[in-house]
């Protein structure tokens, strides 16, 4: 698990040659137009991403309260996390 000031990331190894995203967003980050702007925001981070990071997690996000970012941000948001999730799990093994 790691955590930021928007994002709460949970990352499991799935053995899937590709990795899988879920969001979890609840109604205290705002009204549901800004609920979806930010869902369609971070899937279209993973997506653009999900090549680059390691092969086979489930990463799950849980979404704290905050204004949009921009989508470049996100992608920095999650690449990170990501990155941080891969190495601790490496450490496990």
């Amino acid at each position: 698990m790691r955590t930021t000031r928007r994002l709460v990331a949970f990352a499991r190894p799935n053995n899937l040659p590709h990795p899988r995203l879920g969001i979890s967003i609840s109604r205290s980050v705002g009204t549901a137009p800004r609920r979806n702007r930010i869902k369609r925001l971070l899937r279209e981070a993973f997506r653009l991403h999900q090549h680059d990071w390691p092969k086979g997690y489930d990463l799950v996000l849980v979404v704290r309260p905050h204004e949009p970012l921009i989508l470049a941000e996100y992608q920095k948001l999650l690449t990170a996390l990501m990155l941080k999730l891969h190495a601790s799990w490496q450490n496990k093994k």
